[in-house]
């Protein structure tokens, strides 16, 4: 309606229908020319406003107006039609799924969560647990025996040339004990910490391997002291100690242990490290750690000797 009445008012003062003329008098022949020409423009206007331009126009002002107000109400109405029937579907779904015995997914994302919390804490748990039981042993003689090693020349020796021993069980047919022993010779060979296999007694030295073979009986004495590192102890080949060691630490090939009646917990390639002075078991992790760490396993060892108390009973 206001673009109609804009657009009128713009072609009056075009056609010139908006100028007043002068006042004269009727009966004057000015005067009656302006009364005609006054008249003229009273139907001129007339016209204009009737025109079909005009009202073209204002009919399409009138249908935007409808439109725009129609369009408004719909948007209202759909909405607010939407959301009652979401609200009445989810409220359907909710009946049905409760009648089934049914979680709503909301729900089911919640007990998800909690379960994988609870979880995650068992598994954290029980990761701790086994950490503190290989890793920080208050009893090393639940592990392994640790007195009577009196009778293991070969091991009594290499308590004196250093501070910690590892008493490292293997066989070259084994697949798993190249691997272990070619990470032990790399860690460990090239490093001053490692006590060599003939040197004399005199300031100890941070670690000494002993070696404990399980190789074929038909291995000549040369190829079993070509085995692994030439800095390694080795208890002799086939004889009653190397037995005995096996026998008193639980550890020995498969095919050995009816054969040797040896009661076997720890298979091989095994790496046992032994405290020389408190003849203590810190770890039987030895292998894995070495894997693992490389020459850094030394000094977790030498933390674990500083902190691990070992009961009287256990030294000899």
């Amino acid at each position: 309606i206001v673009c109609y009445y804009i657009i009128i008012t713009m072609i009056k003062r075009r056609a010139g229908g908006t100028k007043e003329l002068p006042t004269l008098d009727p009966s004057s022949a000015a005067g009656m020319a302006a009364g005609n020409v006054r008249r003229r423009s009273r139907g001129k206007n007339r016209a204009i406003l009737c025109s079909p331009c005009s009202m073209i126009v204002s009919c399409v002002a009138l249908i935007f107006l409808i439109i725009y107000v129609s369009l408004d109400n719909l948007h209202g109405l759909f909405h607010h039609h939407s959301s009652s029937a979401g609200h009445a579907g989810a409220a359907a779904e909710h009946s049905r799924r409760k009648k089934r015995g049914l979680m709503h997914p909301h729900e089911l994302v919640k007990v998800a969560k909690v379960a994988r919390d609870k979880i995650s804490k068992i598994a954290r748990d029980k990761i701790s647990k086994i950490h503190n039981a290989h890793h920080h042993v208050v009893h090393p003689h639940d592990i392994v025996k640790t007195t009577e090693l009196d009778q293991f020349p070969t091991l009594q020796e290499s308590f004196k040339k250093s501070k910690l021993v590892g008493l490292y069980f293997g066989a070259s047919w084994c697949k798993e004990c190249t691997m272990a022993t070619e990470a032990i010779q790399k860690a460990f060979d090239n490093s001053p910490a490692l006590s060599p296999s003939s040197s004399e007694e005199g300031k100890p030295y941070p670690l000494s391997i002993v070696f404990v073979s399980s190789h074929h009986s038909d291995y000549t004495e040369d190829q079993y002291k070509n085995y692994g590192s030439t800095k390694w102890q080795r208890v002799p080949f086939n004889s009653e100690e190397q037995t005995k060691l096996k026998q008193h630490f639980h550890a020995c090939a498969e095919r050995e242990a009816e054969e040797l009646h040896v009661d076997r917990k720890y298979k091989v390639p095994h790496l046992i490290i032994l405290d020389s002075e408190t003849r203590g078991a810190l770890t039987t992790l030895g292998v894995q750690e070495v894997l693992d760490h490389g020459y850094d396993a030394l000094a977790h060892w030498q933390t674990l000797q500083k902190e691990i108390v070992v009961p009287q009973i256990s030294i000899k």
